[in-house]
């Protein structure tokens, strides 16, 4: 966000995939600068079966383009 709301830097693609009735993250794509960083994270929660609702629950970190994968509705 910090790049991205002057309309600075280069863009950030970032999804997540999960199973719709249970909301369990099943993977996520990243495309964009410091993704191999910012990717770790995901891996780790990943790892460990979570789901929607587990990275609503988490604080973000501001201002980094890792807080857009807390904050997806």
């Amino acid at each position: 966000m910090a790049q991205a709301l002057p309309k600075r830097g280069s863009p950030c693609f970032l999804k997540l995939v999960m199973l719709e009735e249970s909301e369990k993250i099943l993977g996520c794509h990243m495309l964009g600068e410091h993704a191999a960083e910012i990717i770790q994270m995901a891996a780790i929660v990943l790892s460990m079966g979570a789901n929607k609702s587990d990275f609503d629950k988490t604080m973000a970190l501001h201002p980094t383009v890792a807080e857009e994968f807390v904050t997806m509705s």
